[in-house]
């Protein structure tokens, strides 16, 4: 489908959304100038909501159309980092660890006391790769308060007392090279908060010990007699390190404002956003961002044989969806929502992944078509209820074109 029948479908959703606005909003206040009674109060609130609705879905809808428009130039949109200063007596009152607190990780041996005999704190556990962050001080990003299940794809879990740190990711060093760069989750039990401008600690003392005392943990017990090893990790043991939790219940989104994962002002444009492609679903058009595949048999394929260092520019969304067969993938690899802010957008290469372990088996995949990995280019959450976990995107070579140099 061409942008422009998008956008029509767009217009047409807002256009509906301002007349109810105007309908319900007239509507509320005549009910509250007539005769006074209990039954005109509550049928001026309803008709107050649905104005707020309605007002919700066009500046939703005004929205989507903003960004549609700059992505049909080629302009992309790229996630605010969430920095919060506060000062330092209000860090040193509160008692749970909030986005933007300077925190420093315990030392290896404070940590090892709160791991149980599987190397677990609450079922999530301490890697290996994570001691070289022990003494060390960083920012915290996001609290963790939810992680996607990607083992049994059940949607989102509750996780507690976690979060995750700066751009802190697990190298897999220590997992046969796993390239997968997910980011690590520290329970705030290893963690703790440090006031601004207090000395930075002395260097950390040698854990090698410690490394080898968690080295055994890294495979599966049931593996050991087998010929392929299977890994265990963060990734694959969060299904055990989290809780059910409803998609119906608000708390997953007022927990991520309460935290400081997100901001005011963003948590409101995205709910007008929901509410705008809610309108959309009940009308039959197309959700905010949209895209129709366009591919008839196999997808194609392009090797670029891109290496670190090197600069791309991601293809426009009207490219990417002449690559994309059923579902919206390419070799089996899906082109998601998530992604579409950074088409037109110029972004170096972080890395080439061709091996990584698998989540729910906990086997190394090795790739046959690697996946590209950019610098800078994350999931924000946006259209998975302000998922914190923020991790890479892969792209395949041929929604990518290599360039000299970024631009200006």
């Amino acid at each position: 489908m061409d942008a422009s029948a998008y956008r029509t479908s767009y217009r047409k959703t807002i256009g509906l959304a301002a007349v109810a606005l105007v309908v319900a909003a007239i509507g509320a206040i005549g009910l509250v100038q007539g005769e006074v009674s209990i039954l005109r109060w509550v049928l001026s609130g309803i008709a107050a909501l649905l104005a707020a609705f309605a007002a919700a879905v066009v500046a939703g809808g005004l929205f989507c159309l903003r960004r549609e428009a700059n992505q049909e130039r080629g302009i992309g949109w790229m996630p605010r980092p969430n920095v919060r200063n506060r000062s330092a007596r209000e860090s040193a009152v509160r008692r749970a660890i909030r986005v933007g607190d300077r925190v420093e990780v315990r030392s290896a041996e404070e940590i090892m006391a709160t791991l149980d005999a599987a190397g677990t704190l609450e079922a999530l556990p301490f890697m290996p790769e994570m001691l070289a962050y022990c003494g060390k001080r960083f920012s915290v990003s996001n609290r963790a308060d939810k992680i996607l299940d990607m083992i049994d794809k059940t949607g989102l879990r509750r996780m507690r007392r976690a979060a995750f740190l700066d751009d802190v990711r697990c190298d897999g060093s220590a997992h046969d090279g796993c390239q997968q760069g997910c980011r690590i989750i520290w329970k705030t039990s290893w963690l703790r908060r440090v006031q601004p401008g207090s000395p930075e600690p002395e260097p950390g003392a040698d854990t090698t010990a410690f490394g080898a005392q968690l080295q055994p943990f890294v495979r599966r017990s049931d593996s050991e007699d087998r010929e392929e090893p299977l890994y265990r990790c963060q990734a694959t043991e969060l299904l055990a390190a989290s809780t059910r939790m409803h998609h119906w219940d608000p708390r997953a989104e007022l927990r991520a404002l309460a935290t400081g994962n997100v901001r005011l002002g963003d948590f409101v444009l995205v709910l007008s956003m929901r509410a705008f492609n809610f309108v959309q679903e009940l009308r039959g058009g197309s959700r905010y961002p949209a895209y129709t595949p366009s591919c008839r048999g196999k997808t194609p394929q392009e090797r670029l044989d891109l290496y670190p260092g090197e600069w791309v520019e991601v293809k426009s969304l009207r490219e990417i969806e002449a690559t994309l067969g059923a579902e919206g993938r390419n070799r089996g690899m899906r082109f998601d929502r998530e992604m579409v802010r950074y088409c037109g957008g110029r972004y170096r290469v972080r890395s080439r992944v061709d091996r990584l372990i698998d989540e729910k088996t906990g086997r190394m995949l090795v790739l046959r078509n690697p996946c590209i990995v950019l610098e800078g280019v994350e999931t924000p959450g946006e259209f998975l209820r302000f998922n914190p976990q923020r991790e890479f995107p892969y792209w395949r070579e041929i929604w990518l074109r290599r360039v000299s140099e970024r631009s200006n």
